[in-house]
């Protein structure tokens, strides 16, 4: 009888919250999730910070700080007291809720029972929906996606746009996620820059060669062209808009002809085999423009260290390398991806708690300091050669 009444006393307290130390608020609501909903933050002693986005269908998004192959995964929640919870893919089970010393996570290993001391206990912090990028916009249904993929077919082509100075030139975006200009003022001469670029909303957002960064836009049914220059914060700057008119090539274009014979060669940026090969690439010391008129060096360890000079002041942090790019994490928090754009390099610098989907703080060139000492990615055929 003892036993019984204790079983009926522990699944009484689940259906209605978890009981710990008096604080965790215990009475269900049928908007209970109201509280929780939107995107938190919390950081794991091990595996570093994990984001939650909580949307109102009973769908929560989350992604770890480090997560493999940048997947985002998602899970069902049910309301739990003045709050939530959900399983992860590995089997831990979590509830998000509003206690009295804040929004709090308990956090239950796999296998275990969510009842009584929870194994981890964290508190949560809200965070901006631009900090998570994309995923923070619920999956859209099928009949949004067509048309999701039909603004992206509208920007396909040639645009033709004036620079501030008065110069017409072209913007060409291809639909394998690459752009070029022969924009009149960079350094790239008769090659005109090469871009690459993303959606961000209704957007399209490229970013060139040479740092700098555009966003094609439509306002009261026209494009526009908003542009910036390299190594300012983006958040910092307004520029003027400038009209983006889809235009027809002419055969006879010099620039164009150029343009199409790179990519009929199959001219495209560098490219390598795995993570391996690619750190074996990025090591060394690197020259950035971090800030207008400032020339820093960026020192790219053989054992994930690195080091740089900014605003005077000297940083640390580590990096690692995907097969397609640089990772770099800054004690400050800050994080940048150096990545290859056509034959050059950039750098995307992203402030703490932004995700490296969302719109970069700043875009810089960078470029190694001995090219030739570096191996290019077609001189790495096997392992062996990065032993």
């Amino acid at each position: 009888m003892r036993v019984f009444l204790k079983t009926v006393l522990l699944i009484t307290c689940f259906s209605t919250g978890v009981i710990n130390e008096g604080r965790l608020i215990a009475q269900p609501s049928a908007q209970s999730h109201d509280s929780v909903t939107g995107a938190w933050r919390v950081t794991h002693p091990v595996n570093g910070h994990l984001y939650m986005i909580v949307r109102g269908n009973n769908l929560v998004s989350y992604f770890w700080e480090f997560w493999k192959g940048e997947r985002v995964m998602r899970s069902e929640w049910k309301e739990f007291g003045k709050g939530i919870y959900f399983a992860l893919e590995s089997g831990d089970k979590l509830i998000l809720t509003r206690t009295d010393a804040g929004v709090e996570v308990f956090m239950y290993n796999a296998g275990k029972a969510m009842a009584g001391e929870p194994d981890l206990r964290l508190f949560a912090l809200r965070v901006n929906a631009i900090d998570v990028g994309k995923w923070y916009n619920p999956g859209p249904t099928s009949r949004a996606k067509e048309k999701d993929e039909d603004d992206s077919t509208g920007f396909f082509g040639t645009w033709e746009v004036v620079s501030s100075k008065g110069l017409p030139y072209q913007i060409v975006i291809e639909e394998d996620r690459t752009a070029a200009t022969n924009w009149p003022h960079s350094d790239r001469g008769v090659d005109g820059m090469v871009g690459s670029w993303v959606r961000q909303g209704s957007e399209l957002h490229i970013v060139w060669d040479t740092g700098h960064y555009d966003i094609l836009r439509k306002e009261e049914g026209k494009f526009h062209k908003i542009g910036y220059p390299p190594s300012v914060e983006i958040s910092s700057v307004e520029p003027e808009p400038q009209p983006a008119l889809k235009v027809v090539w002419f055969p006879q274009d010099p620039w164009r002809a150029r343009y199409e014979a790179r990519r009929n060669a199959g001219v495209s940026s560098p490219s390598w085999k795995s993570a391996k090969h690619a750190s074996k690439f990025f090591r060394g010391d690197w020259k950035l423009l971090s800030t207008p008129g400032e020339l820093t060096r960026l020192e790219m360890g053989r054992f994930g260290s690195i080091r740089g000079i900014r605003n005077g002041k000297e940083q640390k942090g580590t990096w690692r390398c995907t097969s397609d790019y640089a990772l770099l994490r800054w004690e400050n928090g800050t994080t940048e991806l150096l990545r290859p754009i056509g034959q050059h390099y950039v750098t995307m610098l992203y402030s703490p708690l932004k995700n490296l989907d969302s719109i970069p703080d700043r875009v810089c060139p960078i470029e190694p300091y001995d090219r030739w000492s570096l191996k290019l990615p077609s001189l790495f055929p096997s392992d062996e050669d990065v032993q």
